[in-house]
This record gives C-alpha cells, sequence and structure tokens, in this order.
C-alpha cells in the first residue's frame, strides 16, 4: 500500500513570485486594540472613545463591530485626544506641537452611509510652544491652550486659527494675582484648564506655582 504513495507524481518546486501571482492585493484592514497607545478620550454623548498612539494613528470605536482609522503626521506621536462633545470632531495633538482636528464623515461613494475619520483642519505653531493643558469651551467655540510658557491661546474652530481676542497673556493673569494676593513668583506652565458648566462664562486655571 505504500508503493502507491511512492509513484504520486512530485510537482516542480515554484518560484516566489509565481506562488504570488496568484494572489491580488485589494484592501487593507486594521481591526483590534490599537498598539501603543498614548492618549484617549470618550465623547459620553455619541457614546464614542477614541485612542492615539505612538506612531501617530487615531482610532475611534463604538458600538460592537464600529472601529475607525485615521492617520496624523508620520514620526509624530499623538500626546492628547480631545472630542467636541456630540459634534463629531476630535482634536489630536501631537508630539511635534501640531493640532489635527478629524470629523466624522459619511465616505465617498458610500452606498450604505458608511462614516470615516475626514482630516479637516491642520494647525501648525509658527514658534515653538508646548501645549500642557486644552480644553473646549462652547459658547466661544474655541480651544483654548495653555502651554509652558504660562500663556494660553486660543484656536477656533471656524477656521482652526488663532483667535487673538480670547487668548490670555501670562502678564495679565500675573497682574491680577498680584494686585489681590501680592505673590510675585513667576506662574510656571499651565497645567490644567477648567470649566463651570453652570457658569459658561468662567473658567479655572491651575499653575505649576
Amino acid at each position: 500500500m505504500f508503493d502507491f504513495f511512492s509513484r504520486r507524481p512530485q510537482s516542480a518546486p515554484q518560484s516566489p513570485d509565481k506562488r504570488q501571482g496568484g494572489y491580488e492585493f485589494t484592501a487593507e484592514v486594521t481591526h483590534g486594540f490599537p498598539t501603543q497607545p498614548s492618549a484617549f478620550d470618550y465623547d459620553p454623548i455619541l457614546e464614542i472613545a477614541a485612542i492615539g498612539t505612538k506612531n501617530g494613528c487615531l482610532r475611534v470605536f463604538g458600538a460592537p463591530g464600529i472601529e475607525l482609522t485615521g492617520a496624523c503626521e508620520e514620526d509624530a506621536a499623538v500626546l492628547k485626544v480631545k472630542f467636541i462633545p456630540g459634534k463629531g470632531l476630535i482634536a489630536v495633538l501631537l508630539d511635534s506641537w501640531s493640532i489635527s482636528l478629524f470629523k466624522l464623515a459619511t465616505l465617498q461613494n458610500s452606498k450604505n452611509g458608511e462614516v470615516g475619520l475626514q482630516l479637516k483642519f491642520e494647525y501648525k505653531p509658527e514658534i515653538r510652544a508646548e501645549i500642557t493643558s486644552w480644553e473646549f469651551i462652547q459658547n466661544k467655540n474655541v480651544l483654548l491652550c495653555g502651554t509652558d510658557t504660562a500663556d494660553i491661546f486660543a484656536i477656533s474652530l471656524d477656521d482652526f486659527k488663532v483667535n487673538e481676542d480670547e487668548g490670555i497673556s501670562h502678564g495679565h493673569i500675573s497682574a491680577e494675582i498680584q494686585s489681590r494676593t501680592g505673590y510675585e513668583k513667576a506662574l510656571g506652565t499651565v497645567e490644567a484648564i477648567g470649566k463651570f458648566e453652570t457658569k459658561p462664562h468662567h473658567i479655572i486655571l491651575g499653575y505649576s506655582r
């Protein structure tokens, strides 16, 4: 009975090029939890989560089966991720200190209304400023960004440009503190920016000193 197997015709080995010739690349699918996660945020209104990674990737997760992927600059790690609640907008801070704004949008040529991540705006600072904290202010429609120089600048979400009128200089804050408390030391970096849900015209600033 073993003689039957020994007489089976042997096929000639194929080169790697011939073996690969029978396959055609059609699409690439990203699935599963992202590697090297570095930032996270959650939108309680849309009930979706966003995760940024060290290789500049943005992943969005919703209900089971909903996974979206966006790409930022090459060789730039994601430091922070911020949802603009209920608007389908996601701000992404990179270690190049630039900010990308992604939008949940219907894909072109979509037959069933599939949604993807679309890069809407990019902000690149003319002068290097390390962004240490940020917060979305709804009534002004701006993204307040605190820096390591104690200054706070505002980016308008209408055109993603700096709104000079809504920025706060460290000199103004220092003068206010000194006049009220007599404190004269430098403020340090902006560690936190908070807001009052019941008082939309008020914010809380936290400094390292």
